[in-house]
C-alpha cells in the first residue's frame, strides 16, 4: 500500500489536507495531478504553504480547480507569528546542487544542521545552506484552526511535508474529534521523534507502512 493506492481508494466526496504544498505543480508534489485531474466540485482539498510568494504560485497552479483552497500559513502547536528559515531568494546554486536545495524552508533551524547531518550528509550543500539562510516571519495556525476550514467534516487524507515538524503537527490532531483515514508524512527528518511518532500513531489506532523517507498511517 502506497500513497497512490490510497488515492485510488478514496471515493467522492473527498476531504484532503496537504501541509507543505510548496507551489503545487512541481515534480515532487504527490497530489497535484490527482487534485487537478481526478477531483471536482464535490471534493474539498486544502493545500497549505507558509511562504507568501510560494503560496501565490500555489494559488495560480490551482486557479482552475475551485475545490482546492490554498492557505498561506504555517501549522504549529500554537498560533501566532513564527520565524521560518529558508534559502535566500538571491542565492544562486549555479547548477551545482539539486533544484530542491533552493526550495528548502523550515520552522526548525536544525533542518540545516543536525537533521541535515542525519539525512542528506552532503557537507558542500550544507555549507552553501548555512551561508545563504535567511529568516522570514510567517503566520502560524494550529491544526484545529486548519481543520475548521473543512467545516469540521471528516478527513480522508492528510499529507505532511513539514521539513522536520511533522510530528509536532500530528501531535496537534485531536483524534477524539477528527481521525484521518490516511496520514502520509515524512519521517526521515524527525530524528529521535521518528520512533515517538510511530508509537503515538499506533496508540491512536493506526497501522503503519514505512518507506525510505515517508510513512503511511492507515486506520485499523
Amino acid at each position: 500500500m502506497n500513497l497512490d493506492h490510497c488515492l485510488e481508494m478514496l471515493e467522492p466526496p473527498r476531504r484532503i489536507i496537504q501541509i507543505g504544498a510548496y507551489v503545487g505543480d512541481s515534480p515532487d508534489d504527490p497530489l497535484y495531478r490527482f487534485l487537478t485531474q481526478r477531483c471536482n466540485e464535490d471534493d474539498c482539498a486544502i493545500v497549505v504553504e507558509p511562504l507568501f510568494e510560494n503560496c501565490l504560485r500555489l494559488a495560480c497552479a490551482y486557479a482552475y480547480s475551485p475545490w482546492v483552497l490554498p492557505v498561506n500559513n504555517a501549522v504549529a502547536s500554537t498560533a501566532g507569528k513564527m520565524q521560518m528559515y529558508r534559502v535566500r531568494r538571491d542565492a544562486n546554486t549555479r547548477g551545482l546542487f539539486p533544484t530542491w536545495v533552493d526550495e528548502l524552508s523550515s520552522l526548525r533551524h536544525e533542518r540545516f544542521t543536525d537533521l541535515w547531518d542525519r539525512h542528506e550528509r552532503n557537507p558542500h550543500i550544507k555549507q552553501f545552506l548555512l551561508e545563504n539562510i535567511e529568516v522570514v516571519e510567517v503566520e502560524a495556525i494550529t491544526f484545529a484552526d486548519l481543520y475548521a476550514l473543512t467545516g469540521n467534516k471528516w478527513l480522508d487524507l492528510l499529507v505532511i511535508d513539514a521539513e522536520g515538524s511533522d510530528y509536532e503537527i500530528i501531535q496537534g490532531i485531536d483524534f477524539e474529534h477528527v481521525k484521518p483515514r490516511f496520514i502520509y508524512y515524512e519521517h526521515c527528518l524527525l530524528g529521535d521523534d521518528a520512533t515517538r511518532c510511530s508509537h503515538y500513531l499506533r496508540q491512536n489506532g493506526y497501522a503503519l507502512t514505512v518507506f525510505d523517507t515517508d510513512t503511511l498511517a492507515m486506520q485499523e
